[in-house]
């Protein structure tokens, strides 16, 4: 695989140099053109699989990358191929830890919601797997009622809730699902 050279740094270095959550504005201005990208895949019937602060690169010419892309899988070919299991600690939904997991769209959205997560709370979200058990992630209109983050939307923390939902029929099914919550 060959790719670009992308002058920049990722968003996971960004967001641990910066030491603070991200406003509203600023993540949704950083997540739009990843939104975009992602729904550029899904049409042509592939998923990433790999979304994370790791895989988003902030460009110095202020530009936004999504990368990683050596994970993606065809959607098509999901119900007769077995394929490996990438992990990335805290965006990785539940069905993707399992290498026959129903996979689509809403694995991605997990993930990118996740991500926003991570930027707007300043807190890396709690593993899947763990909060079928357990989970200990707050909705951000709460945390930022408490005032453990920026304000965030009613409508964006909404959007970031579904999208992290753990059974992957409650969550979003496609980006233009998502977007359309969050204009």
């Amino acid at each position: 695989m060959v790719m670009e050279f992308i002058h920049g740094k990722s968003l996971k270095q960004y967001l641990q140099e910066k030491n603070a959550p991200l406003s509203e504005e600023e993540t949704l201005k950083i997540i739009i053109p990843v939104l975009h990208d992602l729904e550029k895949l899904h049409e042509a019937e592939y998923i990433h699989r790999d979304v994370s602060p790791n895989t988003i690169i902030l460009g110095g010419n202020k530009k936004v990358y999504l990368t990683g892309y050596d994970a993606i899988c065809r959607i098509t070919d999901r119900e007769s191929e077995r394929v490996n299991v990438i992990m990335q600690t805290g965006y990785t939904p539940f069905e993707q830890y399992h290498s026959h997991g129903k996979m689509g769209p809403w694995t991605d959205i997990y993930a990118v919601c996740a991500t926003m997560y991570r930027m707007m709370s300043g807190k890396k979200p709690q593993e899947s797997v763990a909060r079928v058990l357990d989970d200990q992630v707050k909705p951000l209109f709460k945390l930022a009622k408490r005032g453990e983050c920026p304000s965030v939307s009613w409508s964006t923390s909404h959007v970031v809730e579904k999208g992290m939902n753990l059974k992957c029929e409650k969550r979003y099914q496609n980006i233009g699902e998502l977007l359309e919550d969050l204009y």
